[in-house]
């Protein structure tokens, strides 16, 4: 009986993967509004009704590829806090090597939905899920954010960290991958040329090299607070 059950649970768990595999090629082709089940379901070689078993419709699918992103994000930095606590760093510099190999590990784990996530975020197709979607979803990127920020908090304590805004450098690193992620693929799209991996080595090496400079650092006071929340509110 048990056997029969786990060939059943395998089964599904071998559709679904057919189904969110061939649904990011739609999405990342077509775009979320252009996309339809139909096409997903052909694809993946099943009918429509069959799809419907799995998601009950467009939105729960295309969800369901974010939310296994964040997932596989705050299990990451779940696994790094634990061997933060139980590891003595000689250096910040071999802290951040290791927020940039959780990165890193994010991205070769489901590159495309890294993109579907940031389609997402900035294309405002948030807006259009449920609350209860959108708070799951919001859930899981404050947490992986929460456990970054108590993560650097420490750095700075065990002064591996010069005494900087550990929020902020949370969404300085996270920024900044994602940043350029985005912009090296969208390069790579127009130019068959792919420079991402020397892009992405280079900046974190600059970022170790000048937070392990911290007494160095100067801040620059280029950018008002508030010039970003007036060109929100106009937009």
């Amino acid at each position: 009986m048990m056997n029969r059950a786990k060939k059943l649970k395998n089964r599904a768990d071998q559709r679904v993967r057919e189904i969110t595999t061939q649904a990011k090629a739609v999405f990342l082709k077509k775009g979320y509004s252009a996309s339809t089940m139909e096409e997903i379901a052909k694809l993946a070689g099943i009918s429509k009704g069959t799809v419907y078993l799995y998601f009950k419709n467009k939105d729960d699918l295309y969800v369901s590829l974010i939310l296994a992103h964040f997932e596989k994000w705050v299990r990451l930095m779940k696994e790094f806090r634990e061997r933060f606590a139980t590891t003595q760093y000689s250096s910040g510099w071999e802290v951040l090597e290791e927020f940039y190999q959780v990165f890193v590990a994010l991205y070769l784990n489901d590159p495309d939905a890294i993109r579907i996530t940031q389609t997402y975020i900035l294309g405002n197709i948030y807006l259009q899920v449920d609350e209860k979607t959108k708070e799951k979803i919001f859930s899981l990127a404050r947490e992986a954010r929460l456990l970054s920020v108590e993560i650097l908090s420490e750095c700075v304590k065990r002064g591996l960290l010069p005494k900087i805004n550990h929020r902020q450098l949370t969404t300085v690193l996270t920024g900044t991958f994602l940043g350029i992620v985005q912009l090296e693929n969208q390069r790579f799209r127009l130019s068959g040329k792919d420079h991402m991996a020397d892009t992405l080595n280079l900046c974190f090496s600059l970022m170790a090299e000048g937070l392990a400079k911290g007494k160095e650092r100067r801040a620059v006071r280029l950018f008002k607070k508030t010039t970003h929340r007036e060109s929100a509110r106009r937009r």
